[in-house]
């Protein structure tokens, strides 16, 4: 399934998320975000498996406001970020993989290639290599699912992840921690003196590695205060909640709101409209995930 990245791409993202991908604030005939909100059934149930996403959510779908030329798509940010440089009527989407190859995605995480969802992602064997998250997340293997993953020790060795928070061996396409006792993910590595127990909710350790194993140790980590990464899922701290999603940092900061089974996404116009990047940064309309 695409998307399915590691916990770490949230900070990366964030940082995406920022920029105008749409160019919406320049562009006075820009989309504007609809009035009428789609609303849930149940706001708080948990996700089910990590394929689709939650039932009674608004499709993703192109912006509701006044179409965009080429020309305007070409000049956006999002062309440049994302590889969005053709119009598509309303909204840009990618033209050719060439859009794909010029983008900063391409050099970051490894999208350099079309999918058949029109979108930008790793498809070839060689699109994570000499990226971004290759030389700091351990990320240098394309895993048929248009992400990069890292698959072996070597890959995470060689990362910065490994130096600045000692994840230097390969579990599940992540970089972990390894250990043979619990007391081991509690160790703090780097400037910033994170561990894998306080920052990842991984304070166990399985198969010589520090992993979640319940919802208590996932709910005390930062990352469930920051991305509402809550619950327990395969040995990592997931969004299973959308109650957690709602009441993370990122939903009031990114409009990312709604738990997939993975992580939070945006999913609701209204989210995109109350957050902080709607405000600061014009991205109001939620889509393909995430308020543009």
């Amino acid at each position: 399934m695409r998307h399915q990245r590691s916990v770490e791409l949230t900070a990366l993202r964030e940082l995406n998320a920022l920029l105008v991908v749409m160019c919406l604030g320049c562009n006075t005939n820009a989309p504007v975000p609809p009035t009428d909100a789609t609303t849930m059934g149940d706001t708080g149930s948990v996700v089910d498996g990590t394929s689709g996403y939650i039932d009674g959510l608004p499709a993703d779908g192109p912006p509701v406001g006044a179409d965009m030329t080429d020309g305007d798509c070409a000049a956006s940010n999002g062309c440049l970020e994302h590889g969005l440089c053709g119009s598509a009527g309303t909204w840009c989407s990618v033209i050719s993989e060439a859009d794909c190859k010029q983008s900063r995605w391409c050099d970051e995480y490894g999208y350099c290639s079309l999918g058949s969802d029109g979108y930008c992602g790793a498809w070839t064997s060689g699109d994570c290599l000499g990226t971004t998250d290759c030389s700091e997340l351990g990320w240098c293997t394309e895993q048929g699912d248009g992400e990069c993953a890292a698959s072996t020790d070597a890959q995470c060795s060689a990362s910065d992840i490994c130096a600045r928070e000692g994840k230097c061996i390969a579990r599940d396409g992540l970089c972990a921690v390894a250990a043979t006792t619990d007391s081991e993910c509690s160790v703090q590595y780097g400037a910033d003196k994170v561990s894998p127990c306080t920052e990842n909710g991984a304070c166990t350790h399985l198969d010589g590695a520090c992993r979640s194993t319940s919802d208590t140790q996932c709910e005390a980590s930062a990352e469930c205060t920051r991305a509402g990464l809550c619950a327990t899922f395969n040995g990592w701290c997931r969004a299973r909640s959308n109650t957690n999603c709602q009441q993370a940092q990122e939903c009031k900061n990114f409009g990312q709101c709604e738990a997939n089974g993975l992580w939070c996404e945006a999913k609701r116009h209204t989210d995109c409209a109350a957050s902080d990047v709607c405000v600061e940064q014009g991205h109001c309309v939620a889509q393909n995930g995430f308020c543009f």
